[in-house]
Parts: C-alpha cells; sequence; structure tokens
C-alpha cells in the first residue's frame, strides 16, 4: 500500500490543479489519519460485537469500492493547458565582449 502513496499524491494534485500541492497533499495526509482512526475503532467495535468474519467482509467490499473509484475515469484539467500552450523556440543572441 505504500508505494501507491506517490500516485495517489500526484493524482491529487492532478485533480486539484489550481490549489497548491502542498494544501493538498496535507488534505490527504489528514483524512488519511482521521479515515484511519474510523476504521479501526469501528472494526474493533464490529469484532466485538459480531464475528471477525463480518468484519473481514465489511472491510473487503470497502477495498472493492475502492479499486472501483480508482478506476474512474477523469479529465486533467492541466494537461489540457499544457497541450493547448505554444512553445516557441527563440534563442537570445550573447555578445560576449
Amino acid at each position: 500500500m505504500t508505494g501507491l502513496l506517490p500516485i495517489g499524491f500526484e493524482f491529487a494534485a492532478e485533480l486539484t490543479y489550481p490549489v497548491n500541492e502542498g494544501l493538498t497533499s496535507g488534505l490527504l495526509n489528514a483524512s488519511c489519519q482521521i479515515f484511519g482512526i474510523i476504521f479501526i475503532t469501528s472494526g474493533s467495535h464490529m469484532i466485538s460485537v459480531f464475528d471477525v468474519k463480518y468484519c473481514n467482509t465489511f472491510f473487503t467490499c470497502l477495498i472493492a469500492l475502492g479499486l472501483g473509484l480508482l478506476g474512474e475515469t477523469t479529465s486533467f484539467e492541466s494537461l489540457k493547458k499544457f497541450r493547448k500552450m505554444s512553445f516557441p523556440l527563440t534563442y537570445r543572441k550573447t555578445i560576449i565582449a
């Protein structure tokens, strides 16, 4: 799972293009910590009330939902703007005296 972190940060930076990358990655880290705490407490509660099998099924369904959302196609505004830009080749003459 750690190998997906750079991909997730780059994906989040592309989705929130005009916004600074530092803000995007900070919010992404904060939401990961909050959801981690929620999943740990809800998982321990589910194990104490129900069975481990139900907890595993619940988290497996969440992983399947996350993989489905990962495959969702989006349009990257920064890539569209980059393709529209023109890059003229200009040279400056430097005179060395």
